[in-house]
């Protein structure tokens, strides 16, 4: 019998086996941000601790699903997910109330490598905290022991900037970049904020400011806002973009805004009509409720913090009171 050699398979499939041992290394790597976590803490190996940690990996389970956006919360009783690709059983004795959020430019395969990196991590840093909330650049996760869907939050609020000035740019004129960025942001807030609850709220725009230079922009709530909650978030957000900066991401519980001189985001989803609509809320959803404390108000206390983010230079965190 004649010896195999390597060496008389066509060129197509070495070439495939190549490219199959070439990409399958590849792995996504979701962009970390920052976290809060609340002042309130429940004791360690408590039930409440294993409930969150339950409901914590469901969450990732239901961004298998291609789901963007979705609200889980762990009742008084057993409960079970018929929705989940494998059947989640969590036994509680306190409610814990969840959602995520990615952003609505990444792919299916990015938001869920992103929620199941950031349920680790939010795990990990606040493993005893009541309530708590983790940012991404391609997503976000939070949870409480207080039902808060459909009710608007802006606080904490994590800015990151880009550390490189306006007036150091030799084809920018300052006032004039803040005027036509805070004017584009406002019409993108407006547009990113339009259609029902439950409606995908997210947009995108660019504007150009010289021959040779674009700001590119983006917006985007959690679903569960009204078109009037989101659009008041947003304008919480863009008023807290600082001035003279070349680039700036403003991130709250409920929306944030995203501006670069560089494009960022995936321009594709506009035309991608095989996404699926966020799912109506699921038999282990929260009903619309509001969060002890005015509506609008998050029960995680702010503080001031530092922290780098890729890909801006320095990301500075900084968390305003109401």
């Amino acid at each position: 019998m004649a010896s195999f050699s390597p060496f008389y398979l066509p060129l197509t499939v070495l070439l495939s086996m190549f490219c199959v041992l070439n990409f399958t290394t590849y792995a996504y790597d979701p962009l970390y941000v920052s976290y809060i976590c609340a002042n309130t803490t429940f004791p360690q190996n408590s039930s409440y601790q294993s409930s969150l940690s339950s409901v914590l990996s469901s969450l990732s389970l239901y961004a298998t699903r291609n789901f963007e956006f979705y609200s889980l919360s762990s009742l008084n009783s057993s409960v079970s997910s018929s929705d989940a690709i494998n059947k989640i059983q969590v036994s509680v004795k306190f409610p814990i109330y969840s959602i995520y959020l990615c952003r609505g430019d990444v792919s299916a395969e990015e938001c869920q490598e992103c929620v199941a990196a950031a349920s680790k991590e939010v795990a990990n840093k606040c493993s005893n905290k009541m309530a708590a909330v983790i940012w991404y650049q391609e997503c976000m996760i939070r949870y409480s022991n207080k039902p808060f869907y459909s009710t608007m939050a802006v606080e904490p609020a994590i800015t990151s900037l880009n550390t490189a000035n306006i007036s150091k740019q030799v084809n920018f004129n300052q006032l004039n970049f803040n005027q036509v960025l805070n004017t584009t942001l406002i019409d993108l807030a407006r547009q990113a904020s339009e259609g029902p609850a439950d409606s995908k709220k997210f947009g995108t725009n660019q504007v150009s400011l010289t021959a040779f230079q674009t700001v590119y922009n983006l917006a985007q709530c959690t679903p569960d806002l009204t078109t009037a909650d989101c659009n008041r978030c947003l304008q919480v957000a863009i008023n807290r973009v600082p001035s003279g900066k070349l680039g700036a991401r403003v991130f709250l519980p409920s929306c944030f805004v995203s501006y670069e001189v560089y494009p960022f985001y995936n321009s594709s989803w506009i035309n991608d009509s095989a996404r699926a609509p966020p799912p109506s809320p699921s038999p282990l959803s929260p009903p619309p409720g509001s969060a002890a404390g005015p509506k609008g108000k998050s029960q995680i206390p702010t503080v001031t913090i530092l922290a780098t983010v890729a890909p801006i230079a320095v990301s500075v965190v900084l968390f305003f009171h109401g």
